[in-house]
């Protein structure tokens, strides 16, 4: 991105730009700068003057390092939103550039109830040796958000919007309160083919754990396993950045770990906008294979992930 020649860290850039392979054009207006180039925390960055003058090309060279080794793992943020969510307007070749940028090796869909696919915008930007993709969808009540992934329209509630019905009919037929959670994780898994069910900022004051009252001291048995049960599989510790209520959902993980249950804790943005937020927090996830390429079979990073071979980056 572009700032001011004496830039300020914590000033907003004077240009923003993201490309898939390093190249690409940019237009600014004339003055003098310093371009930050970076590429996500796994690369050195680099920090060149820029004189932009009238009518004329400058052509900037940069170059950045590889210097945290992540041999054998994948970087995934899973849980960020394009534009088929009522709440973003980020296209999807933007957000296929701003993974190459930020070195988000795989982006999981997860717009809010619908299932949307990037990868033929993938195909199209000619990325898929630096991205990876699979479907995803947010199951959106009033309260208590949940994410569900890998998952296919096949035997949805309908297709386009509303792919799961996350409410309630009255005697009436009107649309009533939200289903209970744990009808919401298996129709998830039964409807979508879901493997991962994923509790979204768990603790945000309307959240799943908040919603059901859950008390980590005690655990899930202090519950009424027809208002939740443990039929998920993930829970976010960390939702773009890490304040009072993800230090909150790490104690709920403790807790789930100390029941034995093998929940994950994952790192997301749960990005919505067209800036450098894709990937602010991430998930690295041991595979067999992290060499990105057209086909990537996605289905051992899911099964290495429900098997908590994962951690969180900030």
């Amino acid at each position: 991105f572009l700032a001011g020649t004496a830039p300020d860290p914590a000033a907003s850039p004077a240009a923003l730009f993201f490309t898939t392979n390093g190249v690409g054009d940019l237009v600014i207006e004339p003055g003098d700068y310093v371009a930050a180039v970076t590429r996500g925390f796994e690369y050195t960055a680099e920090l060149v003057p820029v004189q932009a003058v009238a009518g004329q090309t400058v052509v900037l060279e940069a170059s950045l390092a590889h210097v945290v080794d992540t041999t054998g793992f994948l970087s995934a943020d899973l849980h960020s939103h394009f534009r088929p969510s009522p709440d973003s307007q980020v296209s999807d070749a933007l957000r296929i550039a701003q993974a190459a940028g930020e070195h988000v090796e795989l982006v999981v869909t997860t717009d809010h109830d619908i299932i949307s696919n990037l990868a033929p915008a993938l195909q199209l930007a000619g990325a898929e040796d630096v991205v990876a993709t699979a479907q995803g969808v947010e199951i959106s009540p009033i309260r208590g958000h949940v994410n569900a992934y890998p998952v296919s329209e096949t035997n949805a509630h309908r297709h386009g919007y509303w792919p799961l019905a996350w409410w309630q009919l009255d005697e009436q037929g009107e649309v009533g309160d939200a289903r209970p959670y744990p009808e919401i994780f298996a129709a998830a898994r039964s409807e979508l083919g879901a493997q991962i069910i994923q509790l979204n900022h768990p603790r945000d004051g309307a959240a799943v754990l908040d919603t059901v009252h859950y008390d980590p001291a005690i655990g899930l048995a202090g519950l009424d396993p027809e208002v939740m049960d443990d039929n998920f599989d993930a829970i976010e510790l960390c939702n773009s950045s890490f304040g009072a209520e993800d230090a909150e959902a790490v104690i709920d993980w403790y807790s789930f770990l100390n029941q034995g249950l093998p929940i994950v804790g994952v790192g997301v943005s749960d990005y919505h906008g067209g800036g450098a937020g894709l990937g602010k927090a991430r998930t690295l996830v041991e595979v067999p294979d992290d060499v990105l390429a057209p086909g990537y079979d996605t289905a051992p990073f899911f099964t290495a992930l429900r098997g908590q071979r994962a951690t969180v980056v900030i």
